[in-house]
């Protein structure tokens, strides 16, 4: 499943950035501007949702009977991804470094776009990409039974890949890498929500809320 998850995700991805002409061509420039974010999320979530459907059960079932330990962790953690990702952005400000193309785009296509990006933003593209780069990447480093250094380097790596996917690859530099920093503090955290949760659903949660009050 985590194999067959990741081929898809891939080859859509790859399709998109290959064959932009193609999509234009299927939706007309201005709808493809619109839609593809919403159809390209939108068919993924529900792909995931029904390849995962045990996982995401279970989870549920295990969030319904600790439900006051979790939203415990997904409260603070929350609140320090957000404490992190303000004073990031400062910082990259305040050096004369700004958001990512990438970022900049997705916050003019949620304003020109309403709904059709929101929904990608805040609730297909979480569950998404928790499920890659948590469930899947996290996972597969850590391993079921790792001590302290495996999962230190499991939480990083899914990090710096959830902060790279973020980049702009027609415009990569050093400088692009910089602006992404406050995406790699946001799946750093999110890595620690899964470890000390063990449940991919508090992870969703906390990239959920931290999406939608970017949004906002």
């Amino acid at each position: 499943r985590c194999f067959i998850s990741v081929l898809v995700l891939v080859t859509l991805t790859i399709f998109l950035e290959e064959q932009p002409e193609l999509i234009i061509k299927i939706f007309g420039y201005e709808n493809a501007l619109k839609y593809i974010d919403f159809v390209y999320y939108g068919g993924l979530f529900l792909f995931y949702i029904i390849i995962f459907r045990k996982t995401l059960w279970e989870c549920l079932k295990d969030f319904k009977n600790n439900y006051k330990k979790y939203v415990n962790i997904i409260a603070i953690c929350a609140f320090i991804t957000i404490v992190l990702v303000v004073v990031a952005a400062i910082t990259l400000d305040s050096c004369g470094i700004g958001k990512s193309d990438n970022q900049e785009a997705v916050d003019a296509a949620v304003a020109n776009y309403g709904i059709f990006m929101v929904l990608p933003a805040c609730l297909f593209g979480p569950l998404v990409e928790e499920f890659v780069h948590r469930g899947i990447v996290l996972g597969i480093i850590k391993g079921e039974e790792s001590g302290k250094v495996r999962t230190v380097i499991s939480i990083i790596v899914g990090a710096v890949l959830f902060g790279m996917i973020h980049c702009n690859y027609m415009n990569f530099s050093a400088m692009e890498i910089l602006t992404v920093i406050p995406q790699m503090l946001m799946g750093l955290m999110f890595g620690i929500v899964y470890v000390l949760s063990n449940n991919i659903f508090c992870p969703i949660v906390v990239h959920m809320i931290i999406n939608v009050i970017s949004t906002i």
